[in-house]
């Protein structure tokens, strides 16, 4: 490898750090903690220390290891011989072509007390022979993350990637972006290995998309890429069948279009199956039904406090919601009058509230000239819900001019009211994605 330079050991004497035990992916553990007391560690990096060698420059402050034209080529007839041995939490970058070679039993070309992350652009090719020998482990569950542009080839004997105390639902392994990975294991099914310890293994544990190939010689390589979910095809979708009028009494009506799109999304129906009946005046208790329904029925809670609203009426949990909500009161603290019409300037204000209960209305200080003939006879809690009506196109006035703020509003006119309303919560729906 050209222009590497050498970081070349013969190692002898012994240092203490944890080492991963060796076993089969998917197998709980089974024989205790590993034994410390035999390895032999080529370069021990730790959290207080920041080093700098031939290839190489260790950040102990952010547990960052930049490797670039980076060689290291141990050997040792101990058992548990290690290349470079990181604490947990620690971040590789790699620069240029790096290489490291470990010939030996029990150990690892790297390994991390605890998660580790490769960065950069670079490549590194790990050789690693022996019994037991991994290419890259690590510990206490630590996940391996290659990402960016990394290029790693590991050569092993044993185990490409191994980690100790795997446990949670968190991917394990991952690799993301233009990272990649070839793993020569022989005619072994070694490449990944996993010692859990949780009750069971996760499926998410493994977040790579996985190729093998096997050359002439029926030796296996393992290539491993960015995750990539299956996408399923859509299945083509039939198309809605058009909303067909069921009514008798819309066909010619100013507000059938309208009617038809409360009807199909659900909060209108008919006064039966054949009659919507659009001109007939709408009551308190079906506008407060509306919105209940619009609101998605949520569940109540509370008893019903006014007399005149039966407790098993199709509206009573409607009503309960809207006085809670403070959309609408009662005429006493005992009488609701369901049945009562509901006027132009109550309707206004009903949903003005209701609107001002997903935070929308006016805010901070507003003007606006309500300019209609009868602006005088608009009562004065209902003046700036027209206001703003009226601003929104929710409202417009009538075929006279007037504003008409004591008049009753019919079914037809609800519909057309609504679609109006709701088209500005479509808008604003647009606007934000």
């Amino acid at each position: 490898m050209e222009q590497k330079k050498m970081f070349s050991f013969a190692l002898a004497a012994l240092v203490a750090c944890s080492v991963c035990p060796v076993s089969a992916y998917a197998r709980d553990e089974l024989y205790g903690k590993p034994d410390p007391t035999y390895l032999t560690t080529a370069l021990v990096l730790d959290s207080d220390t920041s080093v700098e060698g031939d290839g190489y420059y260790w950040d102990a402050d952010y547990h960052e290891l930049t490797l670039s034209n980076f060689y290291l080529n141990v050997s040792s007839s101990e058992k548990g011989l290690y290349g470079i041995s990181l604490p947990k939490d620690s971040t590789i970058i790699l620069e240029d072509d790096n290489e490291i070679i470990v010939a030996g039993n029990y150990g690892a070309g790297i390994y991390c007390e605890g998660d580790l992350t490769f960065l950069g652009d670079g490549w590194l090719d790990i050789t690693a022979k022996g019994a037991y020998t991994k290419g890259i482990g690590t510990s206490n569950g630590g996940e391996i993350n290659l990402t960016q542009q990394v290029d790693l080839k590991l050569d092993v004997s044993s185990y490409g990637l191994y980690v100790y105390g795997a446990k949670g639902i968190n991917p394990i392994i991952s690799v993301s972006d233009e990272a990649f990975a070839s793993i020569y294991i022989g005619n072994k099914d070694r490449a990944i290995y996993l010692i859990y310890t949780s009750k069971n293994p996760s499926d998410n544990w493994l977040h790579y998309t996985e190729a093998e190939k096997i050359d002439d010689d029926g030796e296996s390589y393992i290539y491993l890429s960015a995750y990539q979910e299956e996408k399923e095809e859509p299945a083509e979708e039939t198309p809605a069948a058009p909303f067909e009028n069921p009514f008798l009494d819309i066909e010619d009506h100013w507000a059938k279009n309208a009617i038809l799109y409360a009807v199909e999304n659900g909060f209108m129906s008919g006064v039966t199956e054949k009659i919507f009946s659009p001109d007939t005046a709408l009551s308190r208790a079906s506008l407060v039904s509306i919105l209940y329904t619009m609101e998605g029925k949520p569940e109540v809670t509370g008893n019903m406090t006014f007399l005149d609203v039966p407790a098993d009426s199709d509206y009573a949990d409607a009503v309960i919601w809207a006085n809670q909500n403070k959309l609408i009161s009662g005429y006493s603290d005992t009488e609701f009058a369901p049945d009562k019409p509901i006027t132009r300037e109550q309707f206004a204000s009903i949903l003005y509230r209701y609107e001002q209960m997903h935070g929308g209305g006016f805010s901070g200080t507003w003007a606006f000239l309500l300019d209609y003939p009868d602006a005088s006879n608009v009562s004065s809690y209902a003046y700036e819900a027209l206001c703003w009506m009226t601003m929104q196109n929710v409202f417009s006035g009538r075929d006279d001019g007037s504003l008409d703020p004591q008049g009753n509003v019919t079914r037809g006119e609800t519909a057309k009211l609504l679609q109006n309303y709701l088209s500005i919560s479509q808008s604003k729906e647009s606007e934000t994605k």
